[in-house]
């Protein structure tokens, strides 16, 4: 059974389209990370400030490995550089 990644993500404002940018070029790595079925990238239309992913992965192990190797990079210090607060994250599965 696949596993649900919730992330919401607050950006500061003055970093709000360059944090778009970077989601929008990552999209196409994320979803050929391996374990990666899909993602869903949204915008708060009230508070746009705020991002929510929902990304769906064959496993919370797998997304955990992703994410290493984001770390690893550098990519997640170039993203992370324009959050307003540390991200809200959980795994979630349907029911």
């Amino acid at each position: 059974m696949s596993i649900n990644a919730v992330v919401i993500l607050k950006t500061h404002e003055d970093k709000r389209e360059g944090f778009k940018e970077i989601m929008r070029n990552s999209k196409p790595k994320l979803l050929a990370a391996d374990g990666c079925i899909s993602i869903q990238m949204l915008q708060d239309s009230v508070d746009t400030d705020t991002f929510v992913l929902i990304e769906e992965w064959e496993s919370q192990e797998k997304h955990q490995a992703y994410f290493g190797e984001l770390i690893r990079s550098g990519d997640w210090d170039k993203m992370s550089a324009h959050l307003a607060s540390e991200p809200d994250s959980r795994y979630c599965s349907v029911f």
